[in-house]
């Protein structure tokens, strides 16, 4: 049976733009594509969900730069993106 790692928290930015729109999310996977690597992530979605009801939880393949390692927001980008292990 595979071992899978380890869930870790994470930021993760809906816009790209790592300001404000930072949403708390866990990070359960990585994959390489094409366009670069993405994660699978859940994340905490503020606003009305499909019922109207308040809050949601969203999963989803993002972009590795739209992840985060939870802690303080970083000024800016790091240098490369993250992957698994510190892989590129």
């Amino acid at each position: 049976m595979p071992v899978l790692p380890r869930a870790q928290h994470v930021w993760v930015s809906l816009t790209g733009v790592w300001a404000d729109d930072r949403v708390p999310g866990l990070l359960l996977s990585w994959r390489s594509t094409p366009q670069g690597w993405e994660g699978w992530v859940i994340s905490a979605q503020a606003g009305v969900g499909a019922r109207g009801d308040g809050p949601y939880v969203r999963q989803s393949w993002l972009p590795a730069t739209a992840i985060r390692p939870l802690g303080p927001l970083p000024q800016a980008p790091p240098h490369r993106p993250p992957g698994p292990r510190g892989a590129p």
